[in-house]
């Protein structure tokens, strides 16, 4: 035994090793000229069956306990042939030539080191096959769905365009994939999937998960919830029987199939009698090639025979329907009681407050000037070190802090002194000492929905922000212990595209930050209106919802006339409750993804709700420092192109040189770009989404990216500037609050707001 240079391709190792293996060239030879292969067409989905004598080792194979352990592993170094040539890959993995052919190229790749066959905390490996070999299936067969080593962890790779499932998916079955997320939001022949995530392929004889992904996108979060949903192991010490075959296109789009499997092989491989059939399913099988060793089975498989066979060693529909309850994270319980916020409002490495009313530190009790430092990893406090800080109050509490900043890289930002309700936590992360504040639910939106919008608001409006608040925070809440939600900054970068989106469950020490990124929370001082607490008062523990969970209610402040959908601005999701129509009754739906109808709108001043140019209602629903704002609906602005490649090379960390150009590449249907083309004398790259469009071209953030693009005036082919016309003020999901508002001022009561903004939702009272 000895290795092959890892350097030469694949293909060429796998024609050196049949050279050097006679007997297994001859397999290979056979597979062409002996194995007969044959359709077998079913009413929904397209089989076939191979005749293979050579794969009777395979699929006779004892795998129970007892005879593994008598048996020496077959891909251990040690105890293989002579003339089985391997080649090293990254991740501890070798490749060797398949002794024993289902397919004109046939690998197996099987870790360095013996161990279990375990997919968990593999799948980042599988998918970096997938893109090493992707002109290649490759596939896994769990320790008791195929495998002939389960003691050994490896997977497969082979030729495409012989397994059905695989042959047909782009006509046959990826036009029928149901996205999974509530029982609702299942895509039709006529709507575009989402692009990525976890799907159902229901037209096919076993129940199929898919995971559609990309090579630059780590999918091991997606994997990891589909399999801790699925139904448990032959024992808890095992993992869920399961059979995984996926490829990657052209494109770098993966897809990875997996079949959740309820028994190892079918009732007629046991029986005694002339039915009895030597099929033993592992992913090439669940995959549509039923592989048979005799040739009378291979004459006698029907159609309706391999559909049973593959139904029967799948999961039924009620384990089907409990793995998407699952994955939705149906298991948490809606709150019946008012819970407890946790809310990040700064960190500094020394953090200054006052304390307003007496608070309990142990047995100690603290009022007045306080200062905490950051110090070796701890925290001083009153010349002494604690690892954390909990200030408990006695009554309600009340506590000031003199310089919070707010408006953080927006061009509002700035320090206020606030005064907050509620408990105390302090902690020391990353060199500083962070603060949380501890607050009731609706403490917490009685300032919140005064932070967003001034709280002198038409009633019915704050009523509507005081809900939709009131569900995202409890939303986020939910779904952060659930582990539903993305985190932090995500999305991928290549040699093409920076594609980015940023969510608030990157905060870890707390449940949101007090700023834009999550909610504005700026304490108790900005109710200067009764107004805001009879809102909050009057729709307690009401909250959104759709198919029995807490709807994510984002809203932003000018939705420029045309809603957004949401997976133009974050990740791929269908979300029925965030469809684009028009601001006004009745809506029309949006239709600005043509660049042609998208400028038409932009130049325009189209009637809707939020194109008002009544002063007294914006002055009295926007806060001071918002006023200054008065081209929300349309505007203008001028970047020169100094000023926007420094911007740009600042953001990216690339130098593109002078900016030639800046060309729309995708537009959602409310007409924000989402993907963007900028072409510099260096380099060329497409940006997105929507923030971070908005993030590189403007230091305070463009109020939208619903925009259009104009050069200025030309020295040697360069723009000496870009002109961007835009409408809107922020993403334009959800709830256009000024919109809103105007609606409460024409008399829409709240719940017709909310049903305007958020359709397919209703209103319920949890506490």
């Amino acid at each position: 035994m000895s290795s092959i240079d890892s350097n030469i391709s694949y293909i060429r190792f796998f024609y050196q090793q049949l050279e050097l293996w006679p007997v297994v060239n001859q397999r290979f030879s056979d597979l062409h000229t002996q194995c007969k292969t044959k359709e077998l067409p079913t009413g929904h989905s397209r089989l076939s069956v191979q005749f293979n004598p050579a794969r009777i080792q395979s699929a006779k194979a004892k795998t129970d306990t007892q005879s593994i352990q008598k048996r020496p592993c077959f891909l251990c170094d040690a105890n293989r042939p002579n003339e089985q040539m391997h080649q090293d890959l990254e991740h501890d993995y070798r490749l060797l030539v398949n002794p024993f052919p289902i397919l004109p190229i046939h690998f197996t790749i099987a870790a360095k080191h013996h161990q279990p066959q375990s997919i968990f905390q593999e799948f980042t490996s599988y998918q970096n096959m997938l893109n090493q070999f992707s002109e290649l299936i490759v596939f896994y067969n769990g320790p008791r769905c195929g495998a002939s080593a389960p003691d050994h962890l490896h997977f497969q790779a082979g030729s495409k365009g012989y397994v059905p499932i695989e042959k047909y998916w782009n006509t046959d079955y990826e036009p029928f994939l149901q996205y999974i997320r509530q029982k609702d939001d299942l895509h039709t022949m006529s709507e575009k999937p989402s692009h990525y995530g976890i799907f159902l392929l229901s037209n096919f004889p076993t129940p199929v998960f898919v995971i559609r992904t990309h090579k630059y996108i780590d999918a091991s979060p997606l994997f990891h919830t589909l399999y801790r949903a699925l139904p448990s192991g032959p024992s808890p010490s095992e993992e869920p029987m399961i059979n995984i075959l996926g490829w990657q296109k052209e494109n770098g789009e993966q897809i990875i199939l997996v079949f959740p499997r309820s028994k190892h092989r079918p009732d007629v491989y046991f029986r005694d009698d002339d039915s009895r059939m030597s099929v033993s399913p592992g992913a090439i099988d669940m995959g549509g090639l039923i592989i048979t060793i005799n040739q009378e089975d291979f004459d006698r498989i029907t159609p309706q025979t391999a559909h049973d066979i593959l139904s029967e060693v799948g999961i039924g529909k009620k384990e089907t329907q409990e793995t998407i309850e699952k994955i939705h994270g149906r298991e948490y319980q809606l709150p019946e009681q008012e819970p407890v916020i946790e809310v990040g409002i700064l960190s500094h490495n020394v953090i200054s407050f006052t304390l307003n009313e007496t608070y309990h530190f142990g047995n100690q009790e603290i009022i007045g000037e306080q200062s905490v430092a950051f110090t070796d990893g701890k925290l001083l406090w009153n010349g002494k070190v604690y690892p954390k800080i909990e200030l408990i109050p006695e009554h309600e509490g009340d506590f000031t802090l003199p310089e919070v900043m707010i408006g953080i890289q927006f061009h509002w930002q700035k320090k206020e002194t606030q005064t907050f309700k509620g408990g105390i936590t302090l902690l020391p992360d990353n060199g500083q000492v962070v603060l949380v504040n501890r607050v009731k639910t609706e403490t917490y939106l009685s300032s919140v929905i005064c932070s967003e919008m001034n709280s002198t608001s038409p009633i019915e409006f704050l009523k509507a922000s005081a809900i939709i608040s009131r569900s995202w925070i409890l939303a986020q809440k939910l779904h952060k212990n659930k582990k539903t939600t993305s985190a932090g900054v995500c999305g991928y970068t290549n040699d093409k595209e920076i594609i980015r989106w940023y969510e608030q469950s990157e905060h870890q020490l707390f449940d949101v930050c007090a700023d834009d990124h999550c909610q504005r929370y700026q304490g108790t001082r900005r109710i200067t209106s009764n107004n805001s607490l009879k809102a909050v008062t009057e729709t307690r523990g009401e909250v959104l919802i759709f198919d029995h969970d807490i709807c994510d209610a984002r809203f932003s402040k000018c939705c420029g006339g045309v809603r957004e959908e949401y997976r133009y601005c974050w990740d791929e999701l269908h979300i029925p409750y965030f469809t684009s129509h028009q601001d006004k009754i009745p809506a029309i739906a949006g239709n600005l993804s043509d660049e042609k109808e998208a400028k038409k709108w932009i130049e325009s001043s189209p009637e809707c709700f939020c194109n008002t140019q009544d002063r007294d209602l914006l002055h009295r629903i926007l806060n001071q420092y918002d006023h200054r704002t008065k081209d929300f609906f349309r505007w203008q602005v001028t970047i020169p192109q100094k000023e926007l490649s420094r911007r740009i090379k600042k953001e990216t960390g690339i130098d593109f040189g002078k900016i030639i150009d800046l060309v729309p590449v995708e537009r959602g249907p409310g007409g924000h770009l989402s993907r963007i083309k900028v072409t510099g004398t260096h380099c060329t790259k497409i940006i997105g989404k929507e923030l971070e469009i908005r993030r590189i071209l403007s230091k305070t953030h463009l109020y939208s990216s619903a925009f259009i693009v104009e050069k200025g005036e030309e020295e040697n082919g360069i723009p000496q500037s870009f002109t961007l016309r835009g409408a809107g003020w922020g993403h334009g999901v959800g709830m256009c609050q000024i919109g809103a508002a105007v609606m409460g001022k024409k008399g829409y009561d709240y719940k017709e707001i909310l049903k305007h903004y958020y359709p397919n939702t209703t209103i319920k009272k949890l506490y």
